[in-house]
């Protein structure tokens, strides 16, 4: 599900951001349309078994685990 937010008060398809300024607060606009639109969408509410998220945090790990030995391995292979 894609959602497109326009910025309407600078009728723009962005909300721009400065880098470089000091203040904190310099990006509260986007934050508070991300905030908004994230919670408009149903997904947000959906109640999931804690196991659900307990294996989705494993496969995450040995996700990243695969990928590790893999650059290791490269790593050692080139280094020969």
């Amino acid at each position: 599900m894609k959602t497109i937010v326009k910025n309407d008060e600078e009728n723009l398809f962005f909300f721009p951001v400065n880098n470089n300024a000091a203040s904190p607060d310099r990006a509260a606009r986007l934050r508070a349309v991300v905030e908004k639109t994230a919670a408009a969408q149903s997904y947000i509410r959906r109640q999931v078994p804690l196991t659900w998220l307990q294996v989705s945090q494993a496969s995450n790990l040995l996700s990243f685990i695969t990928v590790l030995y893999i650059c290791l391995f490269i790593i050692l292979l080139t280094h020969k």
